[in-house]
């Protein structure tokens, strides 16, 4: 089941982005295609079916999902094999090499768990997301907690087809990409450490990963303890979960928490009760909070969430927190490649004037990329840091600090003193030249370089060797197969798998997050004048005259 935290003010953040959309949109989610007049719009629902001559041009067909943009064919960009992103395997299914044109996965031993992205997607986003997977799935050093040992998390997570869809635009925007069998995570709500996005706190564009990847692993690993889902490795700790969550649910609802979370968004609650997330919504907006996400905008999760920084769910919410420990590191440990398009020095150093600080403060490890010269500071951690191709000042800190370079060390001319080093890379378009300070070890593919005899070694430390197990090798794609042939229509509404395909078979709606029979008219009016409430029950909503109808005559 898919998770979307659809709170008041995330309305209207997208009701914003959907004003930039071109002249043929009519509303949220209408298209006026040319021509027409103003009140014969497709209403890139029920219309797509029943009024199709409504929804004739291009752009009504792409958000009726009918005619959407072939995303196939080659997409991947200049930092594709570096960062292991691909073209899908031949293993994909039609549907996925249709709507998808590049791929990555996260290997388990019983299979992986992939990640499919459209063409708007970088190869960092693709990345970075695998790296959160990894993150979330990476033991902690803990004695006996839930975190010690997530191998059983993984393998069962990879045994239930767990999959992660990265489609273009934003969570509910006309024209949005499509969602095949995954869990959602879009392109507008994937911001790379270092854009402008993640620079200027842009919450049109708020971070989305670690809730929806919390999704996916809670969903598909962890397990969730409502009939319906799919068996979890660790149902002990969703009993800790479940008390956290109902310990700080609403007041109003059963059994009455004491209000620190969702108390005042009693629409939206209730329907994430009636699908049963409440748990996966609740430890998602504490892990969000956890990581620094919410503290430059004052209010953890729009306001949902009674804390925004972790000091205050320490105090306010120590159930919650108690969480954390029992799963989750304290901090960010993969390596984190900085967006190309960085242009100003990034700190990893909590600075208040800083306001993205509030996030990076919890990274360990980053790499500049892009030709950009720019400068990268460390923190209190021992840090494994990477210049780019530009001029950088990389300056660790405190902690035991290393610097990574691409060559061999015999391909730099290399100064070092009073603490300080410069390093000049013979080989153009690599690494160029780089500045350091607090700086304790410079190491290359081939060695490290040893700053007190002022030469270059063959042996690699065991700092050293721990920075480059955070660099990955290209992650090949599955062995090629035959292509599954295709299957005619299911013959119930219930055997259906994707949403675009449910929506134009007659009698089927999509509801709840899958497919079933329609509800007719005489049912679907109830929810007049309640949007929100008539779309999830797989009803038409028509939206000037603010009336829900049955999707069949």
């Amino acid at each position: 089941m898919l998770h979307k935290s659809a709170t008041l003010m995330k309305f209207v953040f997208f009701m914003a982005l959907a004003i930039i959309v071109p002249f043929q949109v009519a509303s949220q989610n209408s298209v006026l295609c040319p021509g027409q007049p103003k009140d014969q719009y497709c209403d890139c629902d029920g219309d797509c079916a029943n009024n199709p001559g409504l929804c004739a041009c291009p752009a009504a067909k792409k958000c009726c999902g009918g005619d959407e943009e072939d995303c196939s064919g080659d997409c991947l960009d200049g930092y594709a094999s570096r960062l292991g992103v691909t073209a899908l395997p031949s293993t994909a299914s039609t549907a996925y090499k249709k709507h998808y044109c590049q791929y990555t996965k996260f290997d388990t031993p019983k299979g992986p768990i992939e990640i499919f992205g459209q063409n708007e997607l970088s190869s960092i986003q693709l990345y970075r997301a695998r790296k959160i997977v990894g993150f979330y799935l990476e033991n902690i050093d803990c004695d006996g907690c839930f975190g010690a040992d997530k191998s059983a998390v993984a393998e069962i997570m990879a045994v239930n087809k767990a999959k992660l869809d990265m489609p273009n635009g934003a969570h509910e925007q006309p024209g949005a990409g499509l969602s095949l069998e995954g869990q959602e995570l879009f392109y507008a709500e994937t911001p790379i450490e270092g854009d402008s996005w993640f620079m200027n706190n842009n919450m049109d564009h708020r971070d989305a990963a670690f809730e929806e990847i919390l999704h996916l692993v809670h969903d598909n690993g962890i397990g969730i303890d409502v009939p319906g889902y799919k068996e979890g490795a660790l149902p002990e700790y969703q009993v800790k979960i479940r008390a956290a969550t109902t310990h700080n649910q609403p007041t109003w609802l059963t059994p009455p928490g004491n209000g620190f979370w969702a108390e005042n968004d009693k629409e939206w609650i209730t329907g994430v009760d009636t699908e049963g997330s409440l748990t996966q919504e609740y430890i998602a907006s504490v892990v969000d909070v956890y990581y620094g996400l919410w503290g430059n905008y004052g209010e953890g999760m729009w306001g949902i969430y009674g804390a925004s920084t972790r000091a205050k769910i320490k105090t306010s919410d120590p159930k919650g927190y108690a969480l954390m420990s029992q799963f989750f590191n304290p901090k960010l440990t993969w390596m984190v490649m900085l967006s190309p398009s960085l242009d100003q020095t990034f700190s990893m150093t909590f600075d208040s004037s800083k306001g993205y600080t509030w996030k990076s403060q919890y990274y360990q490890h980053a790499t500049l990329l892009g030709s950009n010269s720019v400068d990268l500071e460390g923190n209190a951690d021992d840090n494994c840091l990477g210049p780019n191709q530009g001029t950088n000042n990389i300056d660790g800190k405190s902690g035991f600090d290393t610097c990574m370079f691409q060559g061999k060390c015999s391909d730099y001319s290399i100064s070092c003193a009073n603490g300080s080093c410069k390093i000049t890379d013979s080989v153009i378009k690599r690494d160029d030249v780089t500045h350091t300070s607090n700086i304790d070890t410079l190491t290359f593919v081939d060695g490290d370089y040893d700053i007190t005899a002022g030469s270059c070694t063959v042996t690699i430390s065991r700092t050293s060797k721990k920075c480059w197990l955070l660099v990955d090798n290209p992650t090949p794609a599955p062995a090629p197969t035959s292509a599954p042939a295709p299957t005619s229509a299911p013959a119930f509404c219930e055997e259906i798998e994707f949403k675009q395909m449910c929506i134009k078979l007659e009698p089927c709606s999509w509801r709840k997050k899958s497919c079933s029979k329609a509800l007719k008219t005489q049912r679907c009016k109830i929810w007049n004048r309640k949007k929100r409430k008539c779309k999830r029950n797989g009803c038409v909503w028509k939206n000037k005259k603010k009336k829900c109808k049955g999707r069949w005559p």
